[in-house]
């Protein structure tokens, strides 16, 4: 016999096919909203980018990456040069989202990875001392030709997961991690993608000190990325279905994706 949804279970498809929301800052838990078409500071580079949610400017005076007017789908944004550009940050509530054992956080990038068989480090939290078991990041790898990936590493064994990773596809994209505790979700646009590697997520505990993207943010800042960001959402718990697609029909609106 064939199973047959029911009309109510159509109607959750379709509500969640069209949930909308934008800002988003209507869904809740949102600590940071970093977005190259809002408040930055820029001269050729961009000095200072303000997080939306708290009104505090994540700054780099040393190393600051390059601004491109129409850079990522004709729209602005920043661009990392694999090697010193960065934007860093130590507000609290930030760095609190990316803290603790087991800790839930909901990560969106809308970025473009120029070369995508390198590993970068677009959006990272860690200490301010060289301390890599301390770290978690949302990066790409070269491990499957190029994959997004995400892993945290525990502050107290130094055990690093093997990263989660789906294959990079070209262009300009909304990417997207929801990490209820031990495992994670990645997400390109509306789609969760296949994880070549089923790899669990690590459980260890993280203390980091500060966040930044297109780097990991510790003494020595590495793993540079080589890449372009337009925006940033972190969210301190892990979304729904519903708020998710919401959230990445609300960035393909404004980047026009």
């Amino acid at each position: 016999m064939f199973s047959r949804r029911t009309p109510r279970h159509n109607r959750r498809f379709r509500d969640v096919a069209r949930a909308f929301f934008w800002p988003p800052t209507q869904v809740s838990g949102c600590v940071a909203w970093v977005d190259c078409q809002e408040t930055l500071t820029q001269a050729g580079t961009v000095t200072s980018i303000r997080n939306m949610v708290s009104g505090v400017d994540w700054t780099e005076a040393t190393n600051p990456p390059t601004y491109a007017a129409t850079g990522l789908n004709g729209r602005p944004c920043m661009i990392g040069n694999g090697s010193s550009m960065r934007i860093m940050s130590t507000e609290a509530a930030v760095v609190a989202a990316c803290s603790g054992s087991d800790k839930a956080v909901t990560v969106f990038l809308v970025t473009e990875e120029p070369t995508p068989d390198a590993i970068n480090v677009l959006f990272a939290a860690a200490s301010s001392t060289v301390n890599t078991n301390s770290t978690l990041s949302f990066f790409t790898t070269t491990a499957g030709l190029g994959r997004w990936s995400v892993q945290r590493i525990d502050d107290a064994a130094g055990t690093v997961s093997a990263p989660r990773g789906v294959d990079i596809a070209a262009g300009p994209q909304i990417v997207s991690w929801v990490i209820p505790g031990t495992t994670a979700s990645i997400y390109v646009g509306d789609e969760e993608q296949a994880d070549p590697n089923a790899a669990a997520f690590d459980v260890g505990a993280t203390t980091p000190t500060r966040v930044a993207l297109l780097c990991r943010p510790d003494l020595t800042p590495d793993l540079f990325a080589d890449a372009k960001i337009g925006a940033l959402l972190l969210y301190s718990r892990a979304l729904s279905d519903l708020e998710r697609i919401g959230v990445v029909n609300g960035l393909r609106a404004r980047w026009g994706l």
